[in-house]
């Protein structure tokens, strides 16, 4: 809601600082993050999603902030878990997720009782505690597969390509944003050569 209000709106995000378990919504859904169960290090996130089996752009960009991965690549990971009946279930899914996920149970390998799931939501709230949501041996929609996708991240922020202006190190060949990276305006579209911070330390 609060990004199509403000479409413009600058999201300021923390970086993890260890494994991370992320309820998050895009605007008019919500989806689970993790990096619980991945290769540290790897630039790798798992998108727990009960609707749609494609990272949408928020997904992608909170995730990039919250990792702040060194390397190049971003993977997401879009898990085989159970879809969701209707349109209004997506948050107590995501909820479903995250708890389980809290737990060491893979979401990937539940089946949910949906018919339960508001209830014991409350009834969670109401003992202020967390516990996984209810379970059933009957047979569930599932998204058919685990989706792969990889997205290329830049400068020092670690975004995938905004389109905005970039400035490109004359040494290690890494685009920049002028803003993040302190860039002079006189370097900006014009022929001088430009190095980072980072360059400019490794050859000093």
């Amino acid at each position: 809601m609060v990004l199509e209000i403000l479409p413009n709106i600058v999201l300021e995000v923390a970086p993890a600082k260890s494994p991370f378990i992320q309820p998050l919504n895009t605007g008019g859904h919500w989806v689970c993050c993790t990096t619980i169960l991945t290769k540290p290090n790897s630039g790798t996130v798992r998108v727990v999603n009960s609707l749609y089996n494609r990272p949408s752009s928020h997904v992608v960009e909170h995730s990039c902030c919250l990792l702040r991965h060194s390397g190049c690549t971003m993977t997401f990971l879009n898990e085989k878990v159970q879809k969701q009946i209707g349109v209004s279930e997506c948050g107590l899914f995501a909820l479903a997720f995250a708890t389980d996920l809290c737990y060491g149970l893979d979401p990937a390998n539940q089946h949910y009782d949906q018919t339960t799931m508001r209830q014991h939501y409350v009834s969670c709230l109401e003992s202020k505690a967390m516990v996984p949501f209810p379970k059933t041996t009957k047979r569930v929609p599932c998204h058919a597969t685990c989706i792969k996708t990889q997205v290329d991240i830049f400068c020092i922020c670690r975004q995938p390509d905004d389109h905005k202006q970039y400035v490109q190190c004359f040494c290690c060949q890494e685009w920049y944003h002028p803003t993040c990276a302190d860039i002079p305006t006189t370097v900006i579209n014009s022929k001088e050569r430009w190095r980072c911070r980072k360059c400019l330390v490794s050859i000093a």
